[in-house]
């Protein structure tokens, strides 16, 4: 038994080395793109993409000539490009952005037109812009409720720090009680998350990423110690969505709102987070339950311990990333 435990406390050790990656930003793989043109004629492409990105110059076609300038961004999360292009005929063509994305948001503000949002997914190198007309047309109601629903998915799910704090709240509480302090968790993160999204609350990125975590290693030690929540523990959780909300909102922020679908496009955002949240819970659950049938009973008893010191050193790993980030 001894010898079992000691193995299971290498594997766990080495697989917190594997997947201890900086999760700051939790980045989309996303970048927005607003494309404007000047009275002489240029086009400036005003980029936002993810500071871990290798932001490469745009590639024109053979007829345009540009210069790309790095502008200051208002975070350490983020940077801002700015590329103004000239081109000798009036049919551009086709500008590639050799980024590593899954797409971009772009947006255009062409003279004496409304501004408009559509997203552009890569293909093969990057990211293909037809700017030949800048006047493109959106995404429908239906399409843009689908897509911000699937960025609420997949933030959730990449968001190592917030599948942490469920799986400890799996390990802290189960049945109505579960139910209940999820429940409160959701709603204090939706109120954040909207709040923060339409900028009725503004605060730093970098002191609420390192709270996040600073919540995922409190919980994790509660599991080490072998406590349990209850019904008291309600407010805790309401405010520890508060928090994550926030988290919620930095992510958001970096690929925008539409104008003219705001609420909507909050709203399905906020949705696919909770079906990503639910469905990792559902996951959790049946995961465990599974183990604690057909593992050996004293493995039942070691998986707390060796789930909250997983994620107990994981949180606290990216505490001091984050903090660091004040100073870097």
């Amino acid at each position: 038994m001894i010898r079992s435990a000691r193995w299971v406390f290498l594997i766990l050790t080495g697989l917190m080395v594997a997947i201890s990656t900086p999760v700051t930003a939790h980045d989309l793989g996303l970048a927005q793109v607003t494309v404007s043109s000047t009275s002489e004629g240029d086009i400036i492409l005003r980029s936002k993409l993810s500071a871990t990105l290798d932001a490469q110059s745009p590639v024109l076609p053979g007829t345009c000539t540009g210069v790309t300038t790095s502008m200051m961004a208002p975070d350490r999360l983020n940077q801002w490009l700015e590329t103004r292009i000239q081109c000798q005929k009036e049919n551009i063509g086709t500008i590639l952005l050799p980024w590593q994305v899954d797409g971009v948001f772009l947006i255009s503000q062409a003279a004496g037109h409304e501004s408009k949002t559509r997203f552009v997914p890569a293909g093969p190198g990057g990211v293909s812009l037809d700017l030949s007309d800048l006047n493109f047309q959106e995404r429908g109601t239906l399409g843009i409720a689908s897509l911000y629903a699937q960025l609420g998915i997949k933030h959730i799910l990449i968001g190592l720090d917030h599948l942490a704090l469920l799986v400890c709240l799996v390990l802290l509480a189960r049945g109505m009680l579960l139910v209940r302090l999820v429940t409160a968790f959701t709603i204090g993160h939706s109120i954040t998350l909207c709040l923060a999204a339409l900028q009725v609350v503004k605060v730093p990125v970098t002191p609420v990423e390192v709270l996040i975590v600073l919540s995922v290693a409190y919980l994790a030690r509660d599991v080490w110690l072998g406590r349990s929540l209850d019904r008291n523990s309600t407010v805790l959780m309401g405010g520890i969505g508060l928090l994550h909300g926030l988290g919620f909102a930095s992510v958001l922020s970096e690929i925008g709102l539409p104008k003219s679908d705001l609420l909507l496009a909050l709203l399905s955002f906020n949705i696919g987070i909770e079906i990503g949240q639910l469905a990792f819970l559902t996951f959790v659950i049946v995961l465990s339950n599974l183990f604690g049938r057909v593992a050996p009973n004293y493995l039942v008893k070691l998986t707390p311990g060796a789930a909250s010191f997983l994620t107990g050193s994981l949180a606290m790993y990216w505490t001091f990333e984050r903090i660091a980030g004040f100073y870097v």
